[in-house]
């Protein structure tokens, strides 16, 4: 019998609402994410063009980190975190991404990395009932 891992299938789950955020980020900045983010910091509004990019390239980061987030918090739970939290920051300053369906992908994206961290956390801290140990 094959047992699903929860903190596997919730980390693809948190990778596919990165993608689409990244996804929708782009469609809503009419696929020039360099002039825009150029034109943000062209204004001095760098947390702006810094969030932007973060959005559209850091789903490939999450690819390579969602191979490790089933073994243990590092490098996964940073990542989600640091990604909830510029992600957001992004979808705050930049004008064009107050569009309804990247608000939300990106609560969408927030509820599964809370709980895919949660998960993680929560299967590192069972006792191992073979060896008695953590």
């Amino acid at each position: 019998m094959i047992r699903a891992n929860p903190a596997r299938a919730l980390a693809f789950v948190v990778l596919a609402a990165a993608v689409l955020l990244a996804v929708l980020a782009a469609v809503a900045v009419d696929g020039d994410v360099v002039d825009v983010a150029r034109g943000y910091a062209n204004r001095d509004d760098h947390l702006a063009a810094i969030g932007l990019w973060w959005v559209v390239l850091a789903p490939a980061a999450l690819f390579i980190a969602v191979s490790f987030a089933w073994r243990g918090l590092w490098p996964w739970a940073p990542l989600v975190v640091a990604h909830a939290v510029v992600a957001t920051v992004a979808v705050v300053r930049v004008d064009e991404l107050h569009e309804r369906d990247v608000v939300a992908a990106l609560v969408a994206l927030l509820l599964t990395g809370v709980l895919s961290v949660v998960s993680v956390a929560a299967g590192r801290s069972r006792v191992d009932p073979a060896r008695g140990a953590w």
